[in-house]
């Protein structure tokens, strides 16, 4: 994967998740539809591991990011 800051300027979840999944090779799976339009300011170096990331997008209080066998569920 490429090395870098990446950042996301008020974007959609379902677009952040989408860009990090196919970075890190995970599948993504929302629990709720409306969950997708969620608008986030984010950024997260690509160096970082995946569970890294994942910590940081989890101070969020709108959601919940899981990773079980390859697969980024949000709660």
């Amino acid at each position: 994967k490429p090395s870098g800051q990446v950042t996301f300027d008020n974007q959609e979840l379902a677009d952040i998740l989408t860009s990090i999944c196919n970075a890190y090779k995970v599948e993504i799976h929302f629990k709720e539809e409306t969950q997708k339009h969620i608008r986030l300011h984010f950024t997260y170096d690509t160096k970082e591991k995946l569970e890294d990331v994942m910590e940081s997008l989890n101070t969020f209080e709108k959601f919940r990011l899981e990773l079980k066998d390859k697969k980024l569920t949000v709660e």
